[in-house]
């Protein structure tokens, strides 16, 4: 009997981009990457802050959509596979064994394919089940992306201008009164 490809491997195109399943941030990691984006920005001013924490604000948008699209991706291939699973085993090792697979578990890959189950038919399943919602957040990141590409240009004409501008020396208060 010849061996099977890796069973593991074979992903859909469509969700590739969504692997593994993501961790949620939390708000102390999303507070850190935003003073961590402004600070790599090194904004000088009222106005250049601003614009910094704008492209802060939009990145962190753009990753949280991001982790949403695959935990919503992966929450329905988990269920599929769970179906597919239940057929084999108890429910509770069903769900045991697909939460592991969507976690990206070798060993969850392996218990799947020891039962001849192809996960390929559990993640189409599953694309095809969330693919309008994830087309609406996918719309919804490109236009983030696209924002954040008009700010960053908008930060460094600002820079740009901060340059080219002379240093204007501090004024002293001078008192007719005295």
């Amino acid at each position: 009997m010849a061996s099977k490809p890796a069973v593991a491997k074979r992903i859909p195109t469509a969700a590739r981009t969504l692997q593994p399943r993501p961790a949620s941030l939390d708000g102390a990691e999303l507070a850190a990457l935003e003073e961590e984006i402004t600070r790599e920005l090194a904004p000088q001013g009222a106005l250049q802050r601003s614009v910094a924490a704008n492209i802060a604000r939009n990145e962190i948008e753009i990753r949280t959509l991001g982790a949403r699209k695959s935990l919503l991706f992966w929450g329905a291939a988990e269920s599929e596979m769970d179906k597919r699973l239940f057929r084999h085993l108890d429910r509770q090792a069903a769900a045991d064994c697909a939460r592991a697979w969507a976690a990206g578990s070798p060993e969850a890959a392996a218990a799947i394919a020891a039962h001849d189950i192809d996960p390929e038919h559990a993640l189409n399943a599953a694309f095809i089940e969330t693919a309008p919602i994830i087309g609406g957040i996918e719309t919804q990141i490109h236009r983030l992306e696209h924002r954040r590409r008009q700010l960053h240009a908008d930060l460094r004409r600002l820079q740009d201008l901060a340059r080219a501008l002379p240093e204007i020396e501090d004024a002293e208060v001078v008192s007719d009164a005295g």
